[in-house]
């Protein structure tokens, strides 16, 4: 008899603890399916058909703690077909903060589409999508005062055992809300596999209201700690949303754009590997190529809700230095009995090569 793949052994596991644990009346189940097929063009028409599916486990109320389980499977060209845990962490809660332990999300968002101080990078509704990275690893949170808090979290990088301390990564965060203004001063310690080191990254941001209109920003140092290679970011933004049509067909319309700047250019290509690492660039339609190097980055995002169930928008992105243009039109829509339609185009351009790229992609998420 053949030996089963480690893959396969995984998911026996997976689909037996689906279906053993609802019928003992231990846990009930959510998630979704996502399947996703479109084309793309750069010298060449190519074909392209994905997905990924969620798995949940809601596990009993336990007081004081929560826990969460999410098992996560992917159906990728480059990646072929792989499954494995998105969610796995045991959080205690008490009255003036909470303790989470495991595989778990951490973000210190300010309102701001790309967030370059962040524990990792992440993106938030760029094209209407989300990249919020897990970590593995030990996070603690106090809260104290009206609405301030500190955190601090530690993470390990890949092997989860026996990990040299000076691999492992870092960070904390104090926030302080005043009445109308949110101040957060960060820094974290990431080690960077590709380029052998480790990034450190500290500043401040800010968020609040200038009347009708939102803005924030960010001013921070970064630095590769080995060659000692450093600079300093800055980052201004707003939002600002308005309704439009007759007042029995009121739609909302949302804009939000930001500018990036690295002060010294010298400190670009980190930020690149990790905003291609997380999925910049819509939703896998565009390679992480990926993004060219840069001194500035410009990004915008407008969309209009249709109606309560469909809305329709398109994302920007531009850099100076190696001049490059992205362009992502999208329109999302909730079907009948759980079923959501997203339909997005693609349009990309490289001038260091003067290479354009376009595609299509149509998507079908179906949640349980």
């Amino acid at each position: 008899m053949g030996k089963i793949s480690a893959v396969s052994k995984y998911l026996v596991c997976i689909c037996a603890l689906a279906f053993f644990l609802p019928q003992a009346g231990a846990v009930d189940l959510g998630g979704n399916i996502e399947v996703r097929s479109g084309i793309s063009y750069q010298e060449e028409l190519k074909a392209q058909l994905g997905g990924t599916s969620e798995v949940e486990f809601f596990l009993p109320d336990a007081g004081d703690l929560d826990t969460r389980l999410v098992i996560q499977a992917h159906l990728a060209e480059e990646k072929g077909a792989a499954i494995g845990v998105k969610y796995m962490y045991l959080r205690h809660r008490f009255d003036s903060g909470h303790i989470t332990m495991g595989r778990q999300p951490v973000s210190w968002s300010y309102g701001s589409m790309i967030h370059p101080l962040d524990y990792r990078m992440s993106v938030e509704d760029f094209a209407g999508e989300s990249v919020t990275p897990s970590v593995d690893g030990i996070r603690a949170v106090g809260f104290f005062g009206e609405r301030a808090s500190l955190q601090a979290a530690a993470g390990f990088p890949g092997d989860l055992q026996g990990v040299p301390l000076d691999s492992l990564g870092y960070g904390a965060r104090l926030r302080i809300p005043v009445p109308g203004h949110d101040i957060s001063v960060q820094f974290s310690s990431q080690p960077m596999d590709v380029l052998d080191e480790n990034l450190f990254r500290g500043g401040a941001t800010y968020s609040g209201d200038l009347g009708p209109v939102g803005i924030y920003g960010a001013f921070g140092y970064s630095r590769l700690l080995e060659t000692e290679v450093y600079d300093f970011i800055a980052q201004l933004g707003m939002d600002y949303s308005w309704n439009i049509g007759p007042e029995y067909e009121r739609r909302k319309v949302y804009f939000q754009a930001e500018y990036l700047r690295f002060l010294r250019e010298e400190m670009e290509l980190p930020l690149i590997m990790m905003l291609s690492g997380e999925g910049l660039g819509g939703n896998g339609s565009s390679s992480p190529r990926d993004l060219p190097e840069f001194y500035d980055l410009i990004a915008a995002h407008m969309s209009v809700d249709m109606n309560q169930f469909t809305q329709i928008g398109a994302a920007a992105a531009a850099t100076t230095g190696d001049w490059f243009l992205g362009v992502t039109p999208y329109m999302q829509s909730e079907l009948a009995n759980g079923l959501d339609l997203r339909i997005e185009g693609m349009l990309n351009y490289f001038s260091d090569s003067e290479e354009l790229q376009t595609g299509a992609n149509v998507s079908l998420r179906f949640y349980f």
